[in-house]
């Protein structure tokens, strides 16, 4: 038996996750005939995702007012595993995950 009281841990299978969903997402684009390549993909924990066609790097403030994404109270702006500002530059293929009350508008 074991002591953790949350039983034993579950290992993802492969594919299995955000890995997952964003391929199934990606072939979604391709279809549209979108190459995800060219966009920026915001992440966000309260409206979901969006896929954002660019054509040369932008700043994030930018990428997200394209994307009809709105900011409510304080946010954070995750890329690389480091916070940025609104006004850094994102661009095509980059992955920006936005902590924070966001909606779409």
């Amino acid at each position: 038996m074991s002591d953790n009281p949350f039983g034993e841990p579950v290992l993802a299978e492969e594919g299995d996750g955000l890995d997952a969903i964003l391929e199934g997402a990606q072939e979604e684009l391709l279809l549209e005939g979108i190459d995800p390549a060219q966009c920026v993909l915001l992440l966000t924990t309260s409206a979901g995702r969006k896929w954002v066609p660019v054509s040369e790097p932008k700043p994030v403030a930018e990428v997200m007012r394209l994307a009809e994404l709105f900011a409510s109270g304080t946010i954070e702006f995750w890329v690389n595993n480091h916070v940025i500002a609104p006004t850094e530059l994102v661009g095509p293929g980059a992955e920006v995950l936005i902590v924070g009350v966001v909606k779409s508008g």
